[in-house]
């Protein structure tokens, strides 16, 4: 039996740092839209929702190829199909050739690379920069796949209120969009700045002649809060 679905005019609202906020399937209106264009366009799956660009990535079966589509009009935004895209963020997405599952870049709205550079892995864009990683290691990049600076750590994360996580062989902390380290402290853990005055973090302290892992917040400095 076919369930009629009438097509929602939503988008699921996003945090300030950008991230979708998700909710139960039978609230989410991204569900919704997603279920409507798979019924009517015969799409297998339909997600990424973007309202700054109109597209949402989708494919025809499980496990096969990967294209975006304007999500108004159920339409595909270009010819060429790919073995992995991400949703638009900052107006260009994360794209992966079919044949190929080390060389990824990101495109622009009409299927075009967005730079000649290739990496072994790629982020989506957070005030302008995104994460990379290459033969050297990760680091971020702008949207031209210029690095932003030439420092190489072992993991980095988004930026989010101008700070981003990152971590090398002295532990976790913060780095600014140019690479350097935003305090002298180091940590076991550290989470993003989803809040700008502090995030998550974990660290390592003395307790009547115990070391115990501790939980906690730090703020923009590296100070625990």
């Amino acid at each position: 039996m076919t369930i009629a679905v009438v097509k929602p005019n939503l988008i699921s609202p996003l945090y300030e740092s950008g991230e979708v906020i998700l909710c139960r399937h039978k609230d989410n209106p991204n569900w919704l839209l997603s279920r409507w264009l798979c019924q009517q366009y015969h799409y297998f799956r339909v997600g990424g929702f973007d309202p700054n660009t109109g597209t949402a990535w989708a494919c025809r079966k499980k496990y096969g190829v990967m294209f975006h589509i304007d999500y108004r009009t159920g339409e595909r935004l270009y010819g060429h199909s790919f073995g992995y895209v991400s949703r638009f963020q900052e107006g260009l997405a994360v794209a992966r050739e079919i044949y190929s599952d080390s060389h990824r870049y990101h495109i622009k709205p009409n299927g075009e690379p967005a730079y000649r550079q290739r990496y072994s892995s790629v982020g989506l864009f957070f005030s302008g920069l995104a994460d990379a990683q290459d033969k050297s290691g990760w680091c971020h990049i702008r949207s031209n796949g210029s690095p932003a600076y030439k420092k190489r750590f072992e993991s980095v994360g988004h930026f989010c209120f101008d700070l981003a996580q990152a971590k090398d062989q002295s532990g976790c902390y913060h780095i600014k969009p140019n690479g350097e380290s935003a305090y002298l402290k180091r940590f076991l853990f550290v989470g993003p700045f989803f809040n700008r005055d502090y995030a998550e973090a974990k660290w390592l302290e003395k307790k009547d002649g115990i070391t115990v892992r501790i939980t906690g917040k730090i703020d923009r400095n590296g100070q625990i809060l």
